[in-house]
């Protein structure tokens, strides 16, 4: 039988260097395999620290020209943006509704020259074509496979539950990230030895950096697409009213979406890889392809949030390549003034 001592002298045995390098190389792979199968949980809740990270800047100001402590800053911003959302989201469900009663002679007028249109036929290689019949014929097969799957309605019922779920999920997390964000920082330094913690306290400061200049640089990406968008449409539409368009109302929808898919690709091809590759320091061709690669294999958050991975990526491999040639881990401040006076 072992004594008390003998016991703990026993457990307290360091682990080898491969025991070590087996349950880093383990963890790593069960932690890729829990973010595989918990996509949309890690999806809502990174949508819920960017939010954070996009209004930290309010707390702390909020905290630094007032008496309140953290937490009150941090409930009082959220209070107000939640406020804020509400009263947004009933304001617009107020203006789509009124345009729409504006609008709805427009639309009627738009679906009848549309069953007009589908009602023609169309003669092609010495075929006559029926749009009506084709149309009715793909939405009898469509409803005839919707009926054949057992709890159609519960599972659209369950989807609309879950898309909820989620939502509720990024605002519950949203509050907690900005109460409790500042935490983050210290606690990822705390995770390495301490001999090596100021080095990755600057690589830290040097990476939270890039995403603030990232979120900055969204935001005006943001401003100038909803610019082009609002005032590229109410041209269309003014011209439209005034009858300088010569449209059907089905021209009018249709012109609106070229116009919509034109400032879309503007946004895409000229504005975000230019601002992204001036505040980010990463060329237009690497922008444009990470926001290519972004929206096929992230969709929306993907595109948010790929660019400042690919800017961070080249933080980090930039300090272990000059870990591994014996560097020092940053260059000499010297060094950094001479090359940005030089450029």
């Amino acid at each position: 039988m072992l004594n008390g001592a003998e016991a703990f002298a026993l457990f307290a045995k360091p682990w080898s260097r491969t025991t070590r390098i087996l349950v880093m190389v383990a963890g790593l792979i069960g932690l890729v395999w829990l973010f595989m199968a918990i996509n949309p949980l890690v999806q809502s809740v990174m949508a819920a620290g960017l939010l954070a990270y996009l209004f930290d800047p309010l707390v702390r100001g909020l905290e630094r020209r007032t008496r309140l402590n953290r937490l009150w800053s941090a409930r009082l911003v959220y209070g107000v943006l939640m406020a804020l959302l509400v009263g947004i989201s009933a304001l617009l469900s107020t203006v789509a509704y009124n345009q729409y009663l504006n609008l709805q002679d427009d639309f009627l007028k738009a679906i009848a020259l549309l069953q007009g249109w589908l009602t023609q036929p169309i003669r092609l290689f010495g075929l006559h074509l029926q749009p009506l019949a084709i149309i009715d014929n793909i939405a009898q097969s469509g409803s005839s496979a919707l009926s054949s799957i057992p709890g159609g309605a519960f599972s659209t019922l369950l989807g609309v539950s879950t898309n909820l779920l989620w939502a509720l999920t990024i605002v519950a997390t949203f509050y907690y990230f900005l109460v409790d964000g500042p935490k983050i920082k210290p606690w990822l330094v705390e995770l390495f030895p301490p001999d090596y913690q100021p080095e990755i306290h600057l690589l830290v400061d040097e990476i939270d950096q890039v995403w603030r200049l990232f979120l900055r640089a969204q935001l005006i990406i943001f401003a100038i697409f909803f610019a082009l968008l609002g005032s590229s449409m109410f041209v269309v539409v003014w011209l439209f009213r005034s009858g300088l368009l010569p449209l059907s109302p089905i021209g009018l929808v249709v012109l609106l979406l070229v116009v919509y898919l034109i400032v879309q690709n503007i946004d895409n091809v000229i504005v975000r890889p230019y601002f992204f590759g001036e505040s980010l320091q990463l060329h237009p061709g690497v922008v444009l392809v990470g926001l290519v690669g972004g929206l096929a294999y992230g969709g929306v958050l993907g595109v948010i949030i790929i660019i400042p991975l690919i800017a961070t990526a080249k933080i980090v491999g930039i300090y272990v390549r000059r870990r591994l040639m014996g560097l020092p881990p940053f260059p000499e401040p010297e060094v950094v003034e001479a090359k940005v006076i030089e450029n």
